[in-house]
């Protein structure tokens, strides 16, 4: 009776660790949920905000005022100088990110170093990563947050992987109105790669659209050098411009179909149409969308000007000295190459990253230059980035020294901070208007998230 006595007192100890091990991971389950229910309120309070400034804004003030709503609104002459000429008279709010890093995930593309990365223009929990071996990866950083042991690992392992096509990733970008994302490749071809992230115990899945031939609109004859969706994308219509070093210019119509009820891929399958094409002179360096996305600007390689494109015939191309007023007055000598460009989120400004040390921040459309940013280090043989703070306040740039990122506030032309957590070079940079958020991928075969204090 003794032994068989022990014998139960023992099954039960056994049961109850097991018991006991199941609890604890069903907590580290729901922890990891609550993490995600923060990041999403996080982003939540991120659309609120930008609702309210919207509706709070001179130019919502405006068209009421002429619809009759709100007769006792700013008068246009007001609002031009709120919104434009007083944007950079005050130092920022101290609001960016900061460091160290919150979220390092580790070996997005094993043993290949990343190369490019996007930020999903209206949900910022996602971002996409393409890498040297030629793979693309989505992922949902805030897994990450989790306090579980190999959390990180584990944001990067449940993400989806579109396998390689055989060239290295030069550029991506997501689209902000559907679940899409746009490949640039060494090649020359653009892959449209749709995606569905799963969840629920459900695996994620992707489709992808390949050009078909050299004479397809999507394939350039030499590398692709920038991608951009246009900021209105929707599913059922979304705007791409690609470029490339060969001079070309793109913009297609791209659409996504819900499959079939009896297909297991649960991501959306690919459509798209040619729009028109343009032919610059040399290597299309950067691009991107503005006035709302009628125009593209571009930056031709050897050149002193922004070309502005208009997407409507008859297709006007309109050139504006980056010289200032030097350049008013017949100056055309080029002393830069503009590598990265990026619209403020107001639209009204561009971020020009160039190889000569410094950030040219002009009024989009003028060759008003509003502001110079210097202190960091870019030449020809690296690839400046800059993007800005949700604030429009502050830009974000990388340095080929000390693997650092940069932070300016743009009024005053000051650096404010350093960012240190890379061991590599930082290869590129994105960030998020929806919420204060910024993005990097390193030549240490990371991803780094950065977040306010």
């Amino acid at each position: 009776m003794d032994l068989l006595g022990e014998l139960g007192a023992t099954d039960q100890l056994t049961t109850l660790r097991e018991e006991n091990k199941a609890l604890h991971a069903r907590v580290d389950v729901l922890i990891t949920e609550l993490k995600s229910l923060k990041i999403e309120k996080l982003l939540l309070q991120g659309e609120v905000e930008k609702l309210q400034t919207e509706l709070a804004s001179p130019a919502i003030a405006a068209a009421r005022m002429l619809s009759g709503m709100d007769l006792d609104g700013p008068s246009s002459m007001e609002i031009d100088v709120e919104t434009v000429e007083g944007a950079f008279l005050t130092a920022g709010d101290g609001i960016h990110v900061v460091a160290p890093s919150a979220v390092a995930l580790p070996a997005p593309h094993g043993d290949r170093n990343p190369t490019c990365g996007s930020v999903h223009p209206r949900d910022d929990s996602l971002v996409a990563s393409g890498g040297a071996d030629g793979t693309v990866l989505l992922c949902r950083w805030g897994a990450a947050l989790s306090p579980v042991a190999g959390a990180a690992e584990g944001a990067v392992s449940a993400g989806v992987r579109i396998p390689s096509d055989g060239t290295p990733v030069v550029c991506l970008a997501l689209a902000p109105g559907s679940a899409l994302v746009a490949v640039g490749g060494m090649d020359g071809t653009v892959r449209l790669l749709s995606y569905d992230m799963g969840g629920f115990g459900r695996p994620g899945s992707h489709r992808r659209y390949l050009p078909e031939g050299d004479g397809s609109d999507l394939k350039h004859s030499k590398y692709v050098r920038a991608l951009t969706w246009a900021p209105s994308s929707t599913p059922t219509s979304s705007l791409l411009c690609s470029t490339s070093a060969d001079g070309s210019v793109r913009i297609t119509r791209v659409w996504t179909r819900v499959p079939a009820a009896d297909d297991e891929n649960e991501a959306p399958i690919v459509c798209c149409e040619a729009v028109t094409s343009f032919f610059l002179a040399a290597s299309v360096e950067a691009v991107a969308f503005v006035d709302g996305g009628d125009r593209i600007a571009a930056y031709v390689r050897g050149t002193s000007v922004l070309t502005y494109l208009s997407l409507e015939p008859p297709y006007v191309a309109e050139e504006v000295t980056l010289n200032g007023v030097d350049g008013k007055k017949g100056d055309d000598f080029c002393s830069f190459a503009v590598l990265d460009l990026r619209p403020s989120p107001c639209g009204k400004f561009l971020a020009l990253a160039t190889d000569t040390k410094r950030i040219i921040v002009i009024r989009t459309g003028t060759f008003e230059i509003v502001r110079n940013l210097y202190g960091h280090v870019s030449d020809a043989y690296g690839n400046p980035k800059a993007c800005w703070s949700k604030s429009g306040k502050y830009i974000y740039g990388t340095t080929q020294e000390g693997n650092e990122i940069v932070t300016w506030d743009v009024a005053s032309e000051k650096i404010v901070q350093r960012m240190v957590g890379h061991t590599g070079m930082v290869r590129d940079i994105a960030s998020s208007y929806g919420s204060d958020m910024l993005m990097s991928v390193s030549y240490d075969k990371s991803i780094r998230i950065w977040l306010p204090e």
